[in-house]
């Protein structure tokens, strides 16, 4: 996934997000921090069977980067 894949991700930051990653595995937690890769840090993630207080996801991993309202 590239930054001009998710317009305004900044507003993201500090929010509630779904990450699926190649492989289907899906995350969710809140997103602290990305850079120009769309490597991203998630903070309180979850996923199936899984709970970690922080978690870094590659760029070209993701699949789909999603806000949870």
């Amino acid at each position: 996934m590239k930054l001009s894949d998710i317009p305004n991700v900044e507003n993201f930051l500090d929010k509630k997000v779904k990450i699926e990653i190649t492989g289907g595995t899906v995350f969710i937690g809140t997103l602290k921090g990305y850079d120009g890769f769309v490597n991203v840090v998630l903070q309180n993630v979850t996923k199936p069977l899984y709970t970690d207080s922080q978690v870094v996801i590659k760029g070209k991993e993701i699949k789909s980067l999603d806000l949870i309202e």
